[in-house]
């Protein structure tokens, strides 16, 4: 139900791991991801999965070596199976990774069910670096072990192979890196900036790689016990990654202070009612889109998450402006904007000054969450609500447009509501109704919720296109609303059989044990 239910391909393939940016999979921090501002790699953000100089060598080693430890051809297959497990694994997630660079991504879109909702395919990177740390943990089991003579000259042959390599990247590269840094001297600072944090990155690939290759010449001489080169391997991985990604995407500026807007807070606290504040405006960089979540405030925009419903989000895009009914209708009563914004003054008013960057403005022309209507217009389809809802003569305060229901022709408008309760999963609400009503709530319809009129079951309609409504007869009566999605039983039906069978398992295993 949200704008992600079927993202077109090219929007699923956004933010895609470029093919150049694999090389800080063996160069950290290569395109200076450690400082977001002076980031100058070909894609907006790092996720090239790095893993560790020492978890490379390991991995490749696992392949390598095989699996000849084993005194049984039976745990010998089962060791291959393992090494063949994550190449598969880590290949199909670098693969999936690529996502518009690769066409197995365009392959998966098309053909897994519920795959065209994924976007950022660059983060099945996570599957590759999983591949790449079981295999890893594979090869430092199979060097902690005795080794065969096949295997003993495999690890000789791959020790000298990287070190061969090493010494050469160590001569050419270096002397490269020392070119480039000295021509870029005097030219533009941010490129001799990159240079140099290119060159560094480079220098401490060398370094971790030089002490991988100490770790493997440890082994080869049988000189250090295996359980401290186990401890020595874990140190150097540690140390590794935690040197690289201690500092990664850090900023200077203080996350919270966007949330810091005492006086806003207590000033909206002190209104009585039920409203929504707006705070989609200019003061994006200055009001943290989440703060009426946590001062218990209710955010026209809801939580800041793209996973919102759709409806909400076309309604929201097809109001208008601030200016019309349909925005009325949203129950907004204040809009947070900069000193200098520009609002229909005929309808706005200033409320609040006391905050250094923000004001508040107050909406003389807001329509209440919950109230009641006794026109009703009644359409098959959903398109038809929506071109009914923007029909001009349409008033959202005195009609309500919706599907399912049956319509009404009594008076524009009339009732009491008053809120008893208004909970995120329930709400009671008191109505004095004159005649045959539709009680209109601004909030967004939803799979799951329930209602109930004086405790007997009644629907909960669709609204305005997008929002709730419950038929209600004449009279006092009491409204109650509550969530509560068949899925969530689901899941708890699941756990709860889950965890019987987990206790079963357990009382059998522990008798076979006795």
């Amino acid at each position: 139900l949200s704008p992600r239910a079927a993202l077109s391909y090219s929007e699923a393939a956004r933010y895609s791991l470029v093919p150049a940016l694999l090389g800080e999979m063996f160069v950290p921090a290569l395109f200076s991801s450690r400082e977001p501002s002076l980031y100058w790699g070909v894609w907006d953000r790092v996720a090239a999965g790095y893993v560790g100089i020492l978890t490379l060598v390991l991995a490749g080693l696992a392949v390598l070596l095989g699996s000849d430890r084993a005194p049984r051809r039976e745990a010998n297959v089962e060791r291959g199976r393992h090494i063949r497990l994550f190449l598969v694994l880590g290949a199909a997630g670098l693969l999936v990774a690529l996502g518009g660079q690769a066409i197995v991504h365009g392959w998966v879109y098309s053909l897994l069910p519920g795959f065209d909702q994924v976007r950022a395919p660059a983060r099945f990177v996570l599957l590759l670096d999983f591949g790449l740390a079981a295999l890893a943990a594979l090869g430092l089991d199979r060097l902690l072990a005795p080794l065969g003579r096949p295997s003993r000259r495999a690890l000789d042959g791959a020790w000298r192979g990287l070190l061969w390599f090493s010494g050469g990247v160590a001569v050419v590269g270096g002397a490269w890196a020392y070119l480039v840094v000295y021509q870029a001297q005097g030219g533009d600072p941010t490129l001799f900036w990159r240079v140099s944090a290119a060159t560094s990155g480079v220098v401490f690939a060398l370094v971790l790689l030089g002490a991988s290759l100490a770790w493997l010449g440890a082994r080869r001489s049988g000189r250090v016990s295996r359980p401290t080169l186990a401890w020595l391997a874990a140190a150097l991985i540690f140390f590794d990654l935690a040197a690289v990604g201690a500092y990664t995407d850090l900023g200077d500026e203080p996350p919270t202070e966007g949330y810091d807007h005492p006086a806003i807070i207590e000033f909206l606290d002190a209104e009585p009612g039920l409203f929504r504040i707006d705070s989609r405006t200019d003061v994006a960089g200055r009001w943290q889109p989440d703060t009426a979540l946590m001062a218990g405030l209710y955010d026209v925009g809801g939580v800041d998450n793209p996973l919102v419903v759709a409806d909400v989000v076309r309604y929201w895009e097809g109001t208008g402006g601030r200016s019309t009914r349909l925005y009325d209708f949203l129950g907004v009563r204040y809009v947070l904007g900069s000193k200098d914004i520009d609002l229909d003054w005929s309808k706005f008013e200033l409320a609040f000054a006391g905050d250094p960057e923000v004001n508040l403005y107050r909406n003389q022309a807001m329509m209440p969450r919950a109230f009641l209507v006794q026109r009703a217009t009644a359409v098959a389809g959903h398109e038809e609500a929506w071109t009914r809802i923007h029909e001009s003569g349409f008033d959202p305060a005195t009609s309500v447009v919706v599907e399912g229901g049956a319509g009404l022709e009594g008076a524009q408008a009339g009732g009491e509501v008053r809120v008893q309760r208004y909970d995120p999963d329930q709400i009671e609400l008191a109505v004095e109704s004159p005649a045959d009503s539709y009680l209109v709530l601004s909030d967004p319809f939803y799979p799951g919720w329930e209602a109930e009129v004086d405790g007997e079951p009644a629907e909960i309609v669709r609204a305005n296109y997008a929002f709730r409504a419950v038929a209600v007869p004449a009279g006092s009566h009491t409204v109650s609303m509550a969530f509560r999605p068949g899925t969530w039983y689901a899941g708890l039906a699941l756990s709860v059989v889950t965890l019987l069978f987990l206790a079963v398992a357990t009382a059998v295993w522990i008798r076979r044990r006795r």
